[in-house]
């Protein structure tokens, strides 16, 4: 189930996406906000915005960059008229830009992805003193050491006796690359990549990089950035 925020959506959106959760025959809940007050109150309990980038009372890419700022993991979607400012809406992280007038099946399809990237994937992690859930979606890097494993996670770091090519074999390919021996970063946590090394979020450390993969890591991380972004 989500908390889906609507906000400043026109009549004929508002129908089409209450249709489409409908025919989807989720539990997902639908938020209408008319002011940005009565939004921000409620970011908290919300896992998705759709909204205009031009609004009436504020301006749509300055209020997800806001959001993002607190809540960087509030997935938003943009629907407008105006492609101009596509690069911005990707700057600020947007989860899709959908031009109008838009597809239903298009935005059906997005909705459906999202759902499965909310079913997180668990991973039960036994050390020598405890017993400890870990979520795929919670891991920015894993660092190998030996036959172990050091996972960096947005709140701190715990150690796993399974080796690195036991993460990746059950980890999603798509969605991590090696770009240093004994490393595996996640894609969607990449922040900078600089000439040997690259910054994650959450993180003060960097994660090493061969020179010879930073190439390869620049073009996997754009492919991997497109993925998520339908233009």
């Amino acid at each position: 189930m989500m908390n889906i925020g609507m906000y400043d959506l026109n009549k004929n959106d508002r129908t089409i996406l209450e249709r489409i959760l409908i025919d989807m025959k989720t539990d997902d809940k639908i938020y209408n906000y008319k002011n940005y007050n009565d939004l921000v109150k409620s970011l908290e309990r919300l896992d998705l915005i759709i909204l205009e980038i031009t609004l009436w009372d504020c301006d749509g890419i300055s209020l997800a960059r806001k959001i993002k700022e607190k809540y960087k993991d509030l997935d938003i979607i943009f629907i407008s008229d105006n492609l101009s400012r596509v690069d911005e809406a990707f700057e600020v992280k947007a989860y899709t830009f959908l031009q109008r007038p838009f597809k239903e099946e298009k935005m059906a399809n997005i909705l459906c992805k999202l759902h499965k990237e909310k079913e997180r994937k668990y991973f039960v992690i036994e050390n020598k003193k405890e017993i400890i859930k870990v979520s795929e979606h919670d891991i920015i890097f894993l660092e190998g050491y030996g036959d172990g494993t050091y996972i960096h996670m947005k709140n701190g770091v715990i150690e796993s006796k399974h080796s690195l090519v036991w993460w990746k074999e059950r980890l999603n390919q798509v969605e991590y690359f090696s770009p240093y021996r004994g490393y595996l970063i996640a894609l969607k946590y990449v922040l900078i990549i600089k000439e040997n090394s690259v910054i994650m979020e959450y993180c003060s450390e960097e994660v090493p990089m061969a020179k010879r993969k930073r190439k390869k890591v620049k073009e996997i991380f754009v492919r991997y950035m497109k993925m998520q972004y339908v233009r």
